[in-house]
């Protein structure tokens, strides 16, 4: 498979500050998810998952924060020219910020921390860190400071973790008072409005809140779409944001009443998947600006006529818009949480194999940006707008036909939603963690290599993953597959769901850097139209579920194995005695669901399982269940996918995303190699086509589905499962001295941070290589074959 860098820059040589070196855009990225980006405008590298576009009161700056996986950092950037004046090194932040009418101080929320941070501001723009106000009674269960605002030299903050808005003396950081909202409220951002109230948007309750400052009661609720996030007041209109629900609703702050709702969807009639999240006005030519965060783009709205706006265009950005501001001179400020991704890798030579050379933890690779783009006239808008369109891997009407779908009937899975298919049974098996390299970087077919894989990465080879690998060689190996997620907190939501929620995608990388966990509530990280089994519902069909926090068609059996962390290879038992009865009775679900962890290991923790021992038990507990399957009356109407939630920065040597995808059916044994480009979200399309469940979100609609992997002439020869050459019962001994990897909660998968999960690691590839140096993590994306690159245009 040929291989080619995916990104091409062209450096421009100016500078925004002495240390910052501007990049302008002259190609295409090419992202693992089959998207694609392309910024317009001047980009300078920041930190990532940035927040803000405060202006000062003097209208000379503007401060962003970066507030991600790296080191936090306070940006202040000239309003008149966009270059970054100043940056300071900022202790743990948030979204919040609050200007003090006189543009010298600005506090900055604390986060986790449960502080708030203050700026002296010199008159050139230079920020300096003054000191850190503790605000006693709060950690970081009952805090997680977001929003903040300044009224009359009170601070009020919204403690999202508890449900309040506390009123703060700035000097002191004494609570003076505080409001309580309903449970799971979650404030996020909080504004102060003309008429001497402040307002304050309910993440987890669909609504903002008015309230009066002065008695600290709330005074009016204007109900809302799900997930408000951003709040913009311009004279007497409130507009508000609604990740969830892809709207900005406005509403009359004199009646209260929602003045229109704004679908601002590149397509209108797409699933959800926009994700608005950030927003800015020109008041001179009464233009609104929204981050549409998962488009990678920008909307341009006319709100100049009052119930009438006009959504006139979209604009090309970064990675996840997530902070706007229009400077004075009517430029626009896009701050991109993560830049233009992790990479592609631009190391083109072999990997040596006496000291491989090592890349960093995925996540330590995420980068922010800053692009700075002039206005636009309507003729530069307008192109503008067919740049988003075609670097978007959705396109209208997928839903119902994916693009360069087999003729009918040619294929079991059908070519259009709806179309029956001799498929009427799914099992889906998520696994934890691992990489293509580590299990099929050696694979061989008749003695030759088979895939593209790399055999001095592989970990878990023939003796220890026999099933695996008999599986890939027996129906269908993909060499090509791609993780949409980059660790367990979003790659099992994009696994489940085809999304991950705006305030998951603004915490995960605080969370997986050592700076805290947020409150996550279902009401948080819910997608728009919930997940795979939900839409299997609603189509009529049914379901059952041996998965994590799921409802009452779960298997009560298997959550309390997997509570008391029975072995895959024993848990297995469960799922199989299950699937008999459904078949002796004749009510075999349409679709399951089923989590098989052990996989991730728990590296060498004294007492655990080995690496080899865990990955053993998960190998031959999915081999007793495609055997069970295989061999019942029912194989001829089945499929068993499995993927990995993540790949989470094992060693593989083409990109870190790239994992392990399995398709087992009688519809693709002795199929051979498939190397088409395929992420998570073609597992759930493909699911979706099957068992004609409307996609949940736009991802899933325009993946790829696996027609390459299936044909028309099903051979149902049972599979026999293989037994591991490897102890299956081995522990870990004890050691003398505890590491890092001694401190991770493994009562589930991937509660750990940066730090542990670098740790581990580097714990397994010892455990299992010895000596060898560590290889670390490999990033490059393949181009894509001459048909899937007309796919995508």
């Amino acid at each position: 498979m040929k291989l080619r860098a995916a990104t091409i820059l062209i450096l421009v040589a100016s500078l925004a500050t002495a240390t910052t070196l501007i990049l302008q855009s002259k190609s295409i990225t090419f992202l693992p998810s089959g998207w694609k980006v392309s910024p317009l405008g001047k980009s300078v590298t920041t930190g990532d998952m940035l927040a803000g576009g405060e202006t000062s009161p003097n209208n000379k700056w503007v401060a962003f924060v970066s507030v991600g996986q790296g080191t936090h950092k306070l940006y202040l950037l000239d309003n008149a020219s966009g270059q970054i004046r100043s940056e300071a090194d900022l202790p743990t932040g948030w979204i919040g910020m609050a200007w003090t009418p006189d543009s010298e101080t600005l506090f900055v929320s604390g986060g986790t921390t449960n502080t708030i941070h203050r700026f002296e501001i010199s008159t050139t723009g230079i920020a300096q860190k003054e000191k850190s106000i503790p605000i006693s009674g709060f950690t970081q269960a009952n805090g997680w400071f977001a929003g903040m605002t300044l009224y009359k030299n009170r601070l009020f903050v919204c403690s999202a973790a508890s449900d309040k808005i506390l009123e703060i003396d700035p000097e002191s950081g004494k609570v003076e008072r505080e409001i309580q909202f309903e449970s799971s409220a979650s404030p996020y951002q909080i504004r102060n409005g003309n008429n001497g109230r402040i307002y304050v948007s309910l993440q987890g309750s669909a609504r903002v809140a008015e309230i009066d400052p002065e008695s600290l009661t709330e005074t009016n609720s204007m109900m809302t779409g799900s997930h408000p996030n951003d709040i913009l007041i311009n004279s007497d209109r409130l507009f508000v944001s609604c990740g969830n629900e892809d709207t900005v609703e406005v509403f009359d702050l004199y009646t209260r009443s929602r003045e229109e709702k704004l679908n601002v969807r590149p397509w209108p009639d797409a699933p959800p998947g926009s994700t608005p999240n950030a927003l800015a006005i020109d008041t001179h030519k009464n233009l609104l600006f929204v981050a549409l965060s998962d488009n990678n783009a920008v909307a341009r709205i006319n709100i100049s006529r009052r119930g009438h706006s006009h959504i006139e265009g979209f604009i090309p950005t970064a990675i996840y818009p997530c902070a706007l501001t229009v400077l004075s001179s009517g430029a626009l400020v896009t701050g991109s949480g993560k830049g233009i991704g992790t990479g592609p890798n631009g190391n083109t030579e072999k990997i040596d194999p006496v000291a491989p050379k090592g890349y960093p933890y995925i996540v330590t690779l995420l980068k922010g940006s800053f692009t700075l783009t002039n206005p636009l006239s309507e003729e530069e808008l307008e192109s503008a707008t067919t740049s988003v369109l075609s670097l978007s891997k959705y396109k209208p009407s997928v839903e119902n036909q994916p693009i360069n779908a087999p003729a009918p009937g040619t294929n079991p899975i059908p070519s259009e939603l709806g179309d029956p298919s001799p498929i009427k049974h799914v099992l889906y098996i998520i696994k934890e963690n691992r990489t293509y390299d580590q299990l099929f970087g050696d694979l061989t077919n008749d003695g030759k290599p088979f895939g593209n894989g790399e055999p001095k990465l592989t970990l878990f080879g023939q003796d220890v993953a026999p099933n695996h690998r008999k599986l890939a060689l027996d129906y269908v190996l993909f060499d090509n597959f791609y993780a949409s997620g980059e660790v367990s907190v979003d790659g099992h939501h994009w696994s489940k769901g085809a999304y991950v929620p705006d305030f998951m995608q603004r915490t995960w990388p605080q969370q997986y850097s050592g700076k805290g966990a947020p409150r996550l509530t279902p009401k948080l990280s819910t997608p728009p139209r919930g997940f795979i089994w939900d839409q299997v519902r609603r189509a009529g069909k049914s379901y059952r579920t041996y998965y994590y926090h799921t409802d009452d068609r779960a298997s009560k059996e298997w959550a309390a194995a997997r509570r008391n962390r029975v072995r895959d290879y024993k848990a297995a038992n469960i799922f199989i005695d299950e699937f008999k009865k459904y078949e002796a009775e004749g009510t075999m679900p349409n679709f399951m669901i089923l989590a098989l962890s052990e996989d991730h290991t728990s590296g060498t923790r004294a007492g655990a399982a080995t690496p080899q021992a865990a990955v053993g038990s998960n190998d031959l507990g999915l081999g007793k269940i495609v055997e069970a399957v295989s061999k019942s009356s029912l194989w001829k109407n089945f499929v068993i996918f499995v993927v990995e939630d993540d790949a989470q920065n094992g060693p593989d040597h083409v990109d870190a995303h790239r994992t392990i995808c399995l398709a087992i059916s009688p519809y693709t044994r002795n199929r051979g190699l498939d190397s088409t480009h395929y992420t998570t979200t073609s597992v759930l399309r493909t699911i979706s086509l099957i068992l004609g469940t409307q996609p949940m979100t736009q991802f899933d609609a325009a993946a790829t589905p696996f027609f390459n992997a299936f044909h028309n002439k099903p051979d149902l020869t049972p599979y026999q499962s293989l037994t591991p050459n490897t102890d299956l019962e081995a522990k870990n001994p004890e050691r003398a001295t505890k590491g890092l990897v001694d401190t991770i909660d493994f009562s589930e998968p991937d509660q750990l941070d940066i730090y542990q999960e670098q740790a581990l690691n580097r714990d397994i590839w010892h455990a299992v290589k010895g000596n060898q140096p560590y290889p670390g993590s490999t990033r490059r994306f393949g181009s894509p074959s001459k048909s899937e690159e007309d796919d995508d245009e």
